[in-house]
């Protein structure tokens, strides 16, 4: 309440409210119509169209009648085949003659009498003009022996063993024969008494001083001193003795 200047009671006038305006209704907007995907339309898979088999129906066959029917069996008829000449037979001719079948196969020739020739033949081409006897003749013994033993080739078998022991052997004995270098040479007092020891053990007739020194000449030359021991070079001598016995008698 307030109070003006005469000391009245004043009222503040109310306004009047004032009607609330009727709410306005919103318009609902009409929604654009979608836009829908495009989708392409699935193609339809056609069934192969079902093929009908057509039947194809055999026609019979009608028999030939009357004066068909026999020419035709005259025709089905087969040809009689005509027989060729008969060929006149070839003269009989002589009888192969068959070699006779040896109720044995002969020996072979013995290579004692070739040993001898074969060696001295190759001394000569080693260079021993002209060769000693005493050396064809212990070397061919050698040979002689080695080819009653382990060179001895079965008597069905004819095959020239003379020549290429005979070679072996003049290769070795040349080899000891000619070594007076310190590696071979040296050795030469040993395998000589070698020698002697195996000849007093074997029984048989004596052997001179010239045979024992080519049968020194060829132990030495058989034996290797680059590669073989010294208990190698003396046991050549118990091999090479028997085959010289063994050619010898």
């Amino acid at each position: 309440m307030a109070t003006g200047r005469r000391g009245r009671k004043t009222t503040a006038k109310r306004k009047p409210k004032r009607k609330a305006a009727p709410a306005r209704k919103k318009k609902a907007r009409a929604k654009a119509p979608s836009k829908k995907k495009r989708t392409k339309a699935k193609a339809t898979k056609r069934k192969p169209a079902r093929t009908t088999a057509t039947r194809t129906v055999k026609k019979k066959k009608t028999k030939p009648q009357g004066a068909r029917a026999k020419m035709v069996r005259r025709m089905r008829r087969p040809a009689v085949a005509e027989t060729p000449p008969p060929i006149p037979e070839a003269a009989p001719g002589p009888e192969p003659q068959v070699a006779p079948i040896p109720r044995a196969m002969p020996p072979a020739p013995s290579v004692g009498d070739d040993m001898e020739v074969a060696v001295e033949r190759a001394l000569r081409d080693a260079g021993y003009e002209p060769p000693d006897p005493t050396a064809v003749a212990v070397l061919a013994a050698i040979g002689r022996g080695y080819a009653k033993g382990p060179a001895s080739p079965p008597t069905w078998l004819h095959v020239d063993v003379a020549r290429p022991i005979a070679e072996g052997l003049v290769e070795r004995f040349a080899t000891g024969d000619r070594a007076h270098d310190i590696d071979r040479g040296s050795h030469r007092p040993t395998t000589r008494a070698t020698v002697n020891i195996v000849l007093s053990q074997t029984p048989g007739d004596p052997v001179g001083d010239p045979e024992r020194a080519v049968l020194a000449s060829f132990c030495l030359g058989s034996w290797d001193p680059a590669t073989d021991e010294h208990a190698e070079r003396n046991g050549i001598a118990g091999f090479v003795i028997p085959w010289y016995m063994e050619g010898r008698a």
